[in-house]
């Protein structure tokens, strides 16, 4: 009987992962932050403003965003579909490992312009950065059979219960069934549609006249001291690193 690689956890936590060349810095970034999240409770958005990834360019720290959060947001669909590609049990699966598939199958199933193969080997050396060399056969036969899978997030599929729901749009069953007694089967899936849905960046600011040049803004929808940043790095300006400008969602700015 053939060996299945060693991927349960064996992993000495007291030493960090190597660097490695060929992965970029923002899935470097984005891997790193992930592990933290699962293993110490950190809140990402912190770790992603913190000085250890101020290095990062604005388009990798824009990637770095995306992919943290991505992933946090349909972790539950995630895990799902790398269950049903896997013969090993996501229990039994070093934390590392079960990361990098996430980050693999996130860019499959909702980054268009990010190339299957380019997600695919950095995910593989991204195990090898976290010295899971013996995952790496694993990771890359997961995400190929993943690859290929065809993708069912169709934004208008048409579902008859709550746990189909839930699982499309990785909610819990529970608050899904509440929705669907209070609202109906359609508005509920609207609503999870709107939940995943990555939110505009709003912002609280005092006067516009702290606003340097490259940012773009909109009114927002519900105050006049409420606006939209549609363009450029609010958090590379000197008035956000002032306490001018605060990121804030619209809503609890009502509040």
């Amino acid at each position: 009987m053939a060996r299945s690689p060693t991927i349960l956890h064996t992993d000495h936590l007291s030493r960090p992962p190597k660097r490695s060349s060929s992965v970029s810095p923002a899935r470097g970034a984005a891997f790193d932050i992930l592990l933290r999240v699962d293993r110490e409770s950190s809140y990402a958005s912190e770790l992603l403003h913190a000085a250890t990834y101020e290095h990062l360019s604005s388009a990798d720290h824009a990637l770095a965003t995306e992919l943290v959060m991505g992933v946090l947001r349909w972790r539950s669909r995630l895990d799902d579909d790398i269950q049903q590609a896997s013969k090993q049990s996501l229990a039994k699966l070093d934390l590392e490992v079960l990361i990098a598939l996430r980050l693999g199958l996130y860019q499959f199933r909702w980054l268009d312009r990010v190339p299957h193969h380019a997600a695919l080997n950095e995910s593989v050396e991204l195990v090898k950065r976290a010295r899971k060399q013996s995952a790496a056969p694993f990771v890359n036969a997961v995400l190929r059979k993943l690859s290929v899978a065809q993708s069912n997030s169709n934004r208008e599929a048409k579902f008859s219960s709550p746990e189909e729901i839930a699982s499309a749009y990785s909610h819990p069953s529970w608050i899904v069934e509440r929705w669907i007694r209070q609202y109906g089967l359609d508005s509920a899936g609207q609503i999870c549609i709107h939940n995943q849905s990555p939110p505009p960046t709003s912002i609280r600011i005092r006067d516009k006249k702290f606003i340097a040049g490259g940012i773009t803004l909109a009114p927002g929808a519900l105050l006049a001291s409420a606006f939209l940043a549609q363009s450029g790095d609010i958090t590379k300006t000197q008035a956000f690193r002032t306490g001018q400008i605060t990121i804030q969602d619209e809503a609890s700015q009502l509040v």
